[in-house]
This record gives C-alpha cells, structure tokens and sequence, in this order.
C-alpha cells in the first residue's frame, strides 16, 4: 500500500505518472477481480459435490460417509450398552449363587 508521501511524490512528477500508477492499479484490480470469481466458480463446485450424497445423486449409499459414521457411532454405542447389561447380568447371577 502506498503512503501519503508516495502518493505525492507521484503526483508532483506529474500527470503521465498518475495516469500510469492509475493503470497499474486497474491491472491488478482486473486480475483480482478475475481471481475472485474463478474461485466463487471453484467453491460453488466443491460445495455442490460436498452436498450430493445417494439421495440426491447416483452414488452408492456406501459412499455416504456421513450417514455411514452417523450409523456406526450408533452401533457403537448400542453395542456398548448391550455388553453393559451383560456383564452387569453376569454379576447379579453370581451374586445369587
């Protein structure tokens, strides 16, 4: 970014090199711009393939790695709790003995 002082001294050397560090800016604010909408094009995308899943495109339901974790935590949890009531069933039969 250019200070003050910069900006000034470009403007004491006159009207040729204002009119050049003004096209020098637009160069790059064009660059810039074009940047910013290849990457809003690219998020666009990516965000459009983050969303699909086997409801909404034809990818197999195994690819749904979500859903699938979703699931798994699920199985995980019931499985802990069935092994709880088992052990604790376990202790209560020998306890009566």
């Amino acid at each position: 970014m250019l200070t003050r002082e910069e900006i000034l001294v470009i403007y004491e050397a006159g009207p040729e090199a204002v009119i050049a560090l003004i096209q020098r800016l637009e160069t790059i604010i064009e660059k810039q711009a074009s940047q910013i909408s290849e990457l809003e094009e690219r998020v666009r995308v990516l965000e459009a393939r983050l969303n699909q899943n086997s409801q909404n495109s034809s990818k197999p339901p195994s690819t749904d790695t979500f859903c699938k974790r979703k699931n798994l935590n699920l199985r995980v949890g019931a499985l802990a709790v069935e092994k709880n009531l088992v052990v604790k069933k376990v202790i209560l039969e020998e306890l009566l003995k």
